[in-house]
Parts: C-alpha cells; structure tokens; sequence
C-alpha cells in the first residue's frame, strides 16, 4: 500500500497492521512442515551451494530441502539465535551467501524474540484460564524474516498523529519484503554480537550455579526453581495484564502479581499446559537438566544460542535438525521434550534424509 492508502485508514494502528501481516503470514503457512535448522546446518547448505561440500549426505540433504520448499510443502524459519549466529560469521562474503539460503528456504519467515513470544503465550493462556475464553484469534508468533529481531516501528517523528501512523505502517511494509542479506550485510557483526558480554553471561550462570550448588536436594527441588524464575520472567512481561485482573485478586494478601506467578509455575509441571507456555517451559526445563543433569559441566556462551534455538524450534516447529548435544538434552528420558511439545528431534545424517524422504513422498 501506498502511504496515500494508509492515510485513508487511519483507524488501522501500526499494531492492528503489525498483527494482521503476522496473520496473513501464519495463514499461509497452514499446511506446511515447520523445519528449523541449527547453524550448522545453514552452513552446511551454504557449503554444498558453494561447491565447497562435495559429501553424498550433505547433498542430499539440501536436494530435500530445497525440494521441499520449491513444492511449497516446508519451509525452515529461523529465530533471533540463527541471526546472532550467522553475524558471529567474520567474513563478509560468507555471511551474505549463508543469509542468501535462508531467503531461499526459510519462506521468508521467522519466529519472533524469545520475550515476545513468551508474552504472547502468557497473555492467551491467562486470559483463557480466567475468562474461561481464549483470545480470538490467538496472536501469531511468525513474523517477516527481517523482523527477526521483534516487530519494530519508527516513533516520536515530526509528524502529526495520523501521518505519523501511516509513514509507520509504510516503513514497516517495505522492511517486510527485505531479504536477511541486505540485513546481514548492512549489520557490523563485530559490534553487533558483543561476545564479550555472552561470554559474560555464561560465566555468571556457572558462578550463580556453583554457588547454590551446595543447596541443591534433588532435580525436583532445582526444577521448581527453574519453574518459578521462568513464571516471573514470564509475567514481568504482561504487566497490563496484571492490571486488568489484579481487582479479582484485592482480598489475596500476596497480590495479584504473586498469585499469577504461582498460576504459570504449578501449569509448567502439567504437560498439557506446558505445551501452551512452550518457551518458558523449555528453557526451565533446560537450565534444570543443565543444573543437576549436567552439572560436572561448564555452559558455554554458545550453549546459550543453543538453548534459544531449541525453545524456539521445539515449541513451535516439526522438526529440529541440530548439533548432538541440544538434540541429547531435548530427548533426555527424565523430560522427554521432543514428546511433549511433539517435535522430531535430529542431529544424525542419514536420519535427517529419512525424515526429508518421507516428507517428499
């Protein structure tokens, strides 16, 4: 639309367009097979396309993928992760040619921010439980793959409410239809990454672990924890709702914060309700078997990717194709994520072009 056509409607807040081009995506991708890969497997796909992978099984698994897609059967979207990931990639050159096969397989889609996902999922799944209704229509959390980032919009311009309204919905537009290589290109990834600070980030999860690790009884009692600190993070995200309801709450001495806190924590035990609050569930589970399963061994700052790779890829897609290590952990018998949030999980080769086979046909 042109910006004459926005301002015919104006209405139409940058939300409401926001929130309708999600939908519009998410119809689309009705029907289709949700593959995402790990990193190594979009290098991987680079590397065969480049003639630099000249392995059997490499081959014939970009030959199904790209099959796949070209059928309009699949598509491989990526998350905030696979972007941090692919801006790690020093050389220029092969960053721009990695993000050029994600253009070509992903159908153009991301999955929104861990954050804004986990508001999405916490809004519909307390507002359902307390209305006994839920939200129509649930909010998507696919998004333009040059949204990877969240859904963003200028703000605090010159112009007057209305123009200002439709200059937003335009940009937001024309950022949409961008391929992720004029992004990755466009992006310094030195300053971008800040390893630094992941790096940091890691070290200060083994310091807070070896520190409480005297503390810890069992897995049960460190996976309360776990539960608990995702609830909060979680409702830190829906402070408007908080509000809306906290009058229900004026005569519980904890507050309505608390008690919605103790709502998310006891549903992540429940699977059935787990499965609605996928991305608070899989990175409390995670850091759980991370800090009694796994706890002889330091996390990593790419550990940390791979942890928001997986909440990404196991709560929303059909399969996962990763590295072996977050495959073990998904599969882990004392969880058994892949099953709960019913997701084929695959780091094997020759398991992986089974997978792809079968889905072909």
């Amino acid at each position: 639309m042109t910006l004459d056509e926005h301002r015919r409607h104006p209405e139409i807040t940058i939300d409401a367009h926001m929130a309708a081009r999600c939908r519009d995506l998410a119809d689309r991708l009705e029907g289709k097979t949700a593959i995402y890969l790990d990193v190594r497997f979009w290098v991987m796909i680079r590397e065969v396309r480049d003639g630099a992978s000249c392995d059997p099984a490499e081959r014939k698994i970009v030959h199904h993928l790209e099959g796949l897609v070209d059928q309009g059967r699949a598509f491989c979207p990526i998350a905030e992760p696979t972007f941090s990931e692919l801006m790690k990639q020093g050389n220029l050159d092969q960053r721009v040619r990695t993000a050029r096969a994600i253009d070509d397989l992903s159908g153009g889609v991301s999955l929104l921010p861990d954050h804004d996902r986990m508001a999405r999922e916490t809004e519909t799944f307390l507002t359902t439980a307390l209305t006994r209704r839920p939200l129509c229509p649930p909010e998507p959390i696919w998004t333009g793959l040059s949204y990877v980032l969240g859904n963003m919009y200028v703000a605090d311009t010159a112009f007057g409410p209305a123009d200002e309204c439709a200059v937003q919905k335009l940009m937001f537009d024309r950022l949409w239809d961008r391929p992720l290589t004029e992004l990755a290109a466009a992006i310094d990834g030195e300053s971008y990454i800040r390893i630094d600070e992941r790096e940091a980030g890691a070290a200060k999860l083994n310091a807070d672990n070896a520190a409480h690790r005297g503390e810890i009884k069992s897995f049960d009692w460190v996976f309360e924890q776990e539960r608990h600190g995702a609830a909060e993070s979680a409702i830190a995200l829906v402070p408007h709702l908080i509000d809306r309801f906290a009058p229900f709450c004026a005569d519980i001495p904890i507050g309505a914060e608390k008690v919605f806190t103790n709502l998310i924590r006891e549903a992540l035990k429940n699977p059935d309700h787990a499965r609605r609050l996928p991305t608070a569930h899989l990175h409390a589970c995670i850091h759980a078997l991370f800090r009694w399963e796994y706890r002889d061994k330091l996390i990593t700052a790419n550990d940390l990717f791979d942890f928001r790779h997986a909440a990404a890829a196991v709560g929303y897609c059909d399969a996962f194709l990763a590295e072996r290590g977050i495959c073990e952990t998904m599969r882990h018998k004392r969880m058994a994520l892949d099953q709960v949030h019913d997701c084929l999980v695959i780091n094997d080769r020759d398991a992986a072009i089974a997978y792809l086979r079968r889905l072909r046909g």
